[in-house]
């Protein structure tokens, strides 16, 4: 025979075949899942806050009906921002106990200014640049880009507030010509188990719904949409 040549082997070949699973390791391994889920079920009801607290979020929208020049936006008109219950016609209560700025944005109108300032923390001013963002538009260009600003480090928006109507406390201010379009985002809890804030208004529908106007019950000048204002 020739060198270099293989020869077929005559006897067959072995294939190997696994083993299959033990059904007595397969009952094993249920059990210990079972009893591994069972271990995560707490003896105990969690603690839960006072009155089962949640914390929503909401996207908010108003319109400047004329224009405004560094209005001030104070803690309590953000807690009215995310609805009132009309209690008597001359009394409304707030649905939130708390309430936390997110950001802000505004779409100036065509040839517009808007510009927003954040009031910095009792405690932080000193030794603090200014804090503001501006954007002036020239008459004729059209903005593909909206001003918006998150509450910068230190700024009294970037904390949770429990407002007071009787000590409103500025958390920042606006600048915004007529038509601009302004979205505010926040976070709030509800009112369960906590005096809720009443403020004080003319013209109220008992048990209806309101939302206020961003800069407040006397200047009407920034007004909620798609929603009931006062």
């Amino acid at each position: 025979m020739p060198k270099g040549v293989l020869v077929p082997s005559s006897a067959p070949k072995q294939e190997s075949k696994a083993a299959p699973p033990s059904l007595a390791v397969g009952r094993q391994m249920r059990r210990s899942k079972r009893s591994k889920s069972r271990s995560h079920v707490p003896s105990l009801p969690p603690d839960l806050a006072k009155g089962g607290r949640q914390i929503l979020s909401q996207r908010i929208r108003f319109t400047a009906t004329s224009t405004v020049s560094q209005v001030t936006i104070a803690d309590y008109m953000l807690l009215a921002a995310c609805g009132t219950i009309a209690t008597t016609t001359t009394s409304v209560a707030t649905i939130a106990s708390t309430v936390r700025l997110r950001r802000i944005t505004i779409w100036p109108d065509a040839g517009g200014e808007a510009t927003i300032y954040w009031s910095p923390a009792p405690g932080t001013g000193d030794g603090q640049p200014d804090i503001a963002h501006d954007e002036s538009i020239p008459t004729g260009i059209t903005m593909d880009k909206p001003v918006t600003s998150m509450p910068p480090r230190n700024s009294l928006a970037s904390f949770w507030r429990t407002p007071l109507s009787s000590s409103p406390v500025e958390i920042f201010k606006i600048t915004a010509t007529a038509g601009s379009i302004i979205d505010v985002e926040l976070d709030f809890t509800i009112c369960r188990g906590i005096i809720p804030t009443v403020l004080t208004v003319t013209g109220a529908t008992v048990n209806s719904f309101y939302t206020f106007y961003l800069d407040g019950i006397s200047s009407h000048k920034l007004q909620p949409l798609a929603t009931p204002s006062i």
